[in-house]
């Protein structure tokens, strides 16, 4: 990305969401949890707050299995964590059969473990929409 083109893209992004749902998002995920100074700069100037997570696993997008990808996710659980998975490979798109198997055997080990499920605004405690 060059630095005024991610503004600008966040900006569509968040028209075409507000049109769609009636509000504006306060959240945002950067592709790869992108860190860079020109991408908080632009996050900030649209009154977003950037959010972080961990990965699946490294390889869920090239074909790990449901069992690799749900070993890596019970491995990094800990109150508080967000874990990210994907639907796709480079936003095309893709079999998501593991992923989608992997997330059950999370949630059935998540759950005996008592752990709970909560949207990640309220996670953080923050609105999830600009007023």
């Amino acid at each position: 990305f060059k630095p005024g083109a991610l503004k600008v893209e966040l900006e569509q992004t968040q028209a075409i969401i507000c049109e769609q749902i009636g509000k504006t998002p306060a959240l945002v995920r950067t592709p790869w949890l992108w860190r860079q100074p020109f991408v908080l700069r632009a996050i900030r100037q649209l009154g977003l707050q950037p959010v972080a997570g961990v990965f699946c696993h490294p390889k869920e997008v090239f074909g790990a299995t449901a069992k690799q990808i749900a070993s890596s996710v019970i491995a990094q659980l800990q109150p508080g964590a967000i874990i990210i998975f994907h639907d796709g490979k480079e936003g095309v798109g893709g079999d998501r059969s593991q992923t989608i198997a992997a997330t059950q055997l999370v949630i059935t080990q998540a759950k005996k473990d008592d752990y709970q499920f909560v949207t990640v605004d309220q996670l953080l405690g923050v609105d999830p929409y600009q007023k």
